[in-house]
């Protein structure tokens, strides 16, 4: 089987944090991203490795933290939970 490489999602290097797990040629992705696309384009890149007969996924996207825009848009006194 090939080995799974970051390098061939975009924005990986700095952006993926995820384990790869394989097992008789099922492959278990796990970890956090940025985005969807990165879910998807990760996913996508695995089925098409020789050798893989399926891929599971416990992939998370990471929470991005609120704004100074966010937060003053909150009711008076809920700032105070920051």
């Amino acid at each position: 089987m090939q080995r799974i490489n970051k390098s061939v999602i975009p924005g990986a290097a700095a952006a993926l944090t995820f384990k790869v797990e394989t097992r008789k040629g099922e492959v278990q992705l796990s970890g956090f991203v940025d985005n969807q696309g990165q879910i998807d384009r990760a996913i996508e890149v695995t089925r098409g490795i020789d050798g893989v007969s399926g891929v599971g996924k416990e992939m998370s996207i990471k929470k991005q933290p609120r704004s100074c825009a966010a937060r003053d848009a909150l009711p008076p006194g809920s700032a105070s939970r920051f």
